[in-house]
């Protein structure tokens, strides 16, 4: 589904947060539409997003892509940078060294 979605967003410029973009997407790998939509719109699938919405926020995840270490059960949000991936890493070896 993950493929599916990327080669509709990257290679066909469509929105995967519109339903029918997922709907198709879903057909595509061979699920059922019709119970694909019946779930994506179904009670328990809005309360798990508000639920992941509210934990990403919480763990300081504010936009997507977001890079989180978490330590010891706290959670250091990390600065994605695109250009230089040393700087996220010498970020995240310095978080895991620290006593």
């Amino acid at each position: 589904m993950l493929l599916a979605i990327q080669q509709a967003y990257y290679l066909q410029a469509r929105n995967p947060s519109d339903d029918d973009v997922l709907i198709t997407c879903a057909g595509s790998i061979g699920l059922d539409e019709k119970q694909f939509a019946s779930d994506l719109n179904s009670p328990e699938t809005e309360q798990q997003l508000l639920h992941e919405i509210a934990l990403s926020r919480s763990i300081g995840a504010h936009g997507f892509p977001s890079l989180i270490l978490e330590k010891e059960g706290c959670y250091h949000p990390i600065a994605v940078d695109y250009r230089d991936a040393a700087r996220m890493l010498n970020e995240i070896h310095h978080l895991l060294s620290e006593c």
